[in-house]
């Protein structure tokens, strides 16, 4: 019996150490990096352009003369339909008057090139007023269509549009995008109460309708978007393999060892080149759902794909390259609502106004 017992465990021994042996061969050829990808594909191009033939400098000095209420609510609930003062909303649009020209200056030029994201700390200051002037310009649409102004109410109505338009189809960023759509959004909302007004003059439907017909291209802007959005994180990804990268303006106190930290992550969890090559396919993959139609659309599961099925946390965490995963997911949601949203665009310019009966 113990001569069995004997023989079994010469015969354990070996296997275990075997089994070991295997495992630290496999850790280790799942700890090793690709070499960089070739992501030629995913240069954005950037056109050289004056100044004074850039969209961008115009809308950019339109959030100089920019007004906007002290009572922010005051926009919200007058676009809700809400009751609120005239004189405060004939006020605004008095005081934006400026920064409505040099918006419609900006439109006569024939691109919108905004600055370069050149990392995630990039800043974008000017999106935020360009929001509040469409939605300065969608309560200007509001106010003359109510005071039965139809024609100034088109007119505004395809510069907010148009102004909106000229974002999302140069956007240089997602959130470029996504700002560009939203006003957009805006402009279509107060077509949409200009098309159910029995007072609209139907020249004035069909002028409206020629331009809800000239919007896009939606999908272009999307995908130079993405290539733009490669760059960031691939120098991203890059400050992060060499301990660079400062959140929030803090190169010391705690982030310090933070950096340090990510600076000398193992390699089984933190893989730059496979990390920026998960980020190059998920580009790709926005890109060319950007050109297919709505009911064709197939990033759905992207966040499952990257980091694993929320059905398998555990799976999910011993993964190699967690952390570089965790990182391209952070932007997966975004491209998803975006795409989404491009889509819907299209479906509401295509369908939202009847041309040839001006009723939606």
């Amino acid at each position: 019996m113990k001569r069995g017992k004997h023989s079994y465990l010469i015969i354990l021994i070996p296997l275990t150490f075997l089994a070991i042996g295997t495992l630290d061969v496999l850790f280790l050829l799942a700890a090793l990096d690709i070499a960089p990808p070739d992501t030629r594909d995913l240069v954005p191009e950037r056109p050289v352009i004056q100044p004074e033939e850039n969209a961008y400098t115009h809308f950019l000095a339109a959030t100089n003369f920019l007004y906007w209420p002290t009572n922010s609510d005051v926009v919200t609930e007058y676009l809700d339909g809400k009751p609120v003062d005239d004189t405060v909303i004939q006020d605004m649009i008095v005081r934006n008057t400026e920064a409505r020209a040099l918006i419609e200056k900006g439109l006569r030029c024939r691109i919108c090139l905004t600055p370069e994201l050149m990392g995630f700390d990039t800043l974008l200051p000017y999106l935020a007023p360009w929001r509040q002037i469409g939605r300065i310009m969608a309560s200007e649409v509001r106010y003359n269509r109510l005071a039965g102004k139809h024609t100034e109410a088109t007119r505004t109505c395809i510069t907010l549009l148009r102004f909106g338009n000229a974002i999302q189809r140069d956007a240089g960023s997602l959130i470029d995008c996504l700002v560009g759509c939203l006003v957009i959004d805006l402009g279509l909302a107060q077509a949409h109460d200009l098309a159910r007004d029995g007072a609209m003059p139907k020249d004035e439907s069909a002028i409206l309708s020629e331009a809800l017909a000239d919007l896009g291209p939606f999908g272009d802007g999307l995908a130079r978007a993405m290539k733009a959005e490669y760059r960031c994180q691939a120098i991203t990804t890059d400050k992060l393999r060499d301990g660079t990268l400062d959140i929030g303006g803090l190169p010391f106190g705690p982030w310090r060892n933070v950096k340090a930290v990510m600076k000398h992550l193992p390699n089984y969890v933190f893989q730059p080149n496979k990390t920026k090559q998960l980020y190059a396919d998920q580009c790709r993959n926005i890109i060319t759902n950007a050109s297919q139609p709505y009911a064709s659309l197939t990033v759905s599961n992207i966040e499952d794909h990257i980091i694993g099925s929320r059905k398998h946390k555990v799976l999910r965490a011993i993964r190699p390259n967690l952390v570089g995963r965790i990182l391209c997911t952070f932007t997966a949601p975004a491209c998803i609502k975006i795409v989404e949203l491009k889509e819907l665009m299209i479906i509401s310019c295509k369908y939202f106004y009847d041309a040839d009966t001006h009723r939606t």
